[in-house]
């Protein structure tokens, strides 16, 4: 069983050339990339406070002079910041998941071209099947990367 690569292994890592090349077409969606960063760290700020309110309820509970609207109160918040998480998370994907498919839809769209320039002794001589693939893999590696290099690396260098 042969198998077919349509080139040469890769030799080195260019993380960071991979983005920078990447950043224009991202920056096409800048809105959405910025309500995306909003809903990141609205989330975050969400998430960071339903412990806070947990000890909120806990503290008010343990004082017997404390009417029981205070605690509901804070139970209450307690929902609601966990809700407000959960909520900004969804929301979160949903906008940036357009940037994310325009992005990998130009891309591809740029490979497609470049390949149909190629002349007709390449494309014989090749599999094309093989290319295909490697498209499709390569597509579905711009989305990983930009969803984590937006949603994790960059929150975690600011």
């Amino acid at each position: 069983m042969r198998i077919s690569h349509s080139g040469p292994a890769p030799t080195g890592r260019h993380d960071w050339k991979t983005l920078k090349t990447l950043t224009p077409f991202l920056l096409r969606y800048r809105w959405r990339l910025v309500v995306a960063m909003i809903c990141l760290i609205l989330a975050k700020v969400a998430s960071v406070a339903v412990p806070l309110y947990l000890k909120q309820i806990i503290d008010r509970l343990s004082h017997p002079a404390t009417a029981v609207m205070i605690p509901l109160a804070a139970l209450a918040g307690y929902g609601l910041a966990r809700l407000l998480s959960s909520v900004l998370g969804e929301v979160r994907d949903a906008v940036f998941a357009r940037a994310v498919q325009g992005t990998i839809r130009s891309v591809a769209c740029g490979v497609f071209d470049h390949l149909l320039r190629l002349s007709l002794r390449y494309h014989l001589n090749r599999q094309t099947g093989g290319m295909s693939r490697d498209i499709e893999r390569g597509t579905k590696g711009i989305g990983f990367v930009l969803n984590f290099a937006v949603f994790n690396i960059i929150p975690t260098l600011v």
